[in-house]
């Protein structure tokens, strides 16, 4: 069943929703975003939480304006990938997992 939502829905509630996430992950210190999109979460958590955090799209549109990955050693990067197959997270590596976020297909 698929419901009609105004098209700035997700923009009408993305700040309360980052806050949620947020909340939930904070004692995360490396943190997995799936389906980042423009990595505004990741981003988001690195600024609020001092988190580490690797956003990962499939997307050629997903990095607007900014590199697919974050020079040296940053706390914060963001890479063009398939989640299927992400070999650089190695066991222990990843302290939480955000899933994919709303599609804006």
């Amino acid at each position: 069943m698929e419901t009609d939502l105004p098209g700035d829905f997700y923009e009408s509630i993305k700040s309360r929703l980052y806050e949620r996430i947020g909340r939930a992950v904070r004692l995360a210190y490396r943190v997995l975003d799936l389906g980042c999109g423009a990595c505004e979460l990741a981003r988001f958590l690195r600024e609020t939480y001092r988190q580490r955090v690797t956003g990962v799209d499939v997307s050629e549109r997903a990095f607007p304006g900014h590199p697919h990955r974050a020079k040296g050693r940053s706390s914060l990067r963001c890479v063009k990938a398939d989640a299927r197959h992400l070999g650089f997270v190695r066991d222990g590596g990843i302290d939480a997992v955000v899933p994919c976020g709303p599609s804006t297909r």
